[in-house]
């Protein structure tokens, strides 16, 4: 549960860690994890392909994108791209041999880094999905700002997140989930309004949204000037 005493999430009250440096210390109970989240990620990359036109970017860059089953489910789906696989050194070990046996991995890059460090790559599109509801605002920023700095001028990132309705009467299972990102990671979901914000703090500009499977949604932005 969420700590009343030191207002942190439970991860680090009861573990003393945030929950990605815990699953680097405990490789026995990651892939529980791991396995779990690649299975959400199989549930929407079928309406993230189906909604979003790839025939303009050559390059897509996959933030945070685990062991890559989003990103070769794209490069499946668009034989023209290539991509690039970002995330920590722990987590992409196993993704070599996932990308090969999807038959993508002649296609893609992969890249162990820290997204709160400098990104040593570009792309024309920068796929950022279900990474900033784990993070609190100023992280979310960070990151953000990070992606900024390496864009090219008609670069674009896309994030793939829950988007809290406006309307209290639709936004009970929003809320839920958004208490469920609280209590584990320490993050939480968020209003267009409050993404757009996000854009905004990062030199970035709110371009379209589009709804994905439910419960999330694409929300698109451009390098502000582009």
């Amino acid at each position: 549960m969420y700590s009343v005493e030191t207002g942190e999430n439970a991860n680090q009250h009861t573990f003393g860690v945030p929950t990605w440096e815990y699953y680097a210390q405990h490789p026995e109970e990651a892939p529980i994890f791991y396995n779990f989240m690649t299975e959400s990620s199989n549930q929407i990359t079928p309406s993230l392909s189906a909604n979003y036109n790839f025939e303009k970017v050559r390059v897509v860059a996959d933030v945070g994108g685990a062991q890559g089953n989003m990103l070769a489910a794209i490069l499946k789906a668009n034989p023209h791209l290539r991509g690039i696989l970002f995330d920590l050194p722990h987590i992409t070990q196993a993704a070599q041999q996932h990308l090969q046996i999807e038959g993508v991995a002649d296609r893609c890059q992969i890249v162990s880094g820290d997204m709160f460090q400098p990104w040593p790559f570009q792309a024309d599109l920068y796929l950022i999905s279900r990474v900033l509801d784990n993070w609190s605002d100023e992280q979310a920023v960070a990151i953000l700002k990070n992606c900024r700095q390496t864009m090219k001028a008609d670069s674009k990132v896309v994030l793939v997140e829950r988007i809290l309705p406006e309307d209290p009467d639709r936004a009970l299972l929003f809320y839920l989930f958004d208490l469920q990102m609280l209590v584990g990671p320490g993050g939480q979901d968020h209003s267009l309004k409050e993404y757009q914000k996000f854009f905004e703090a990062a030199g970035l500009r709110f371009t379209q949204a589009i709804p994905l499977t439910s419960p999330f949604s694409l929300i698109e932005a451009v390098a502000v000037g582009a």
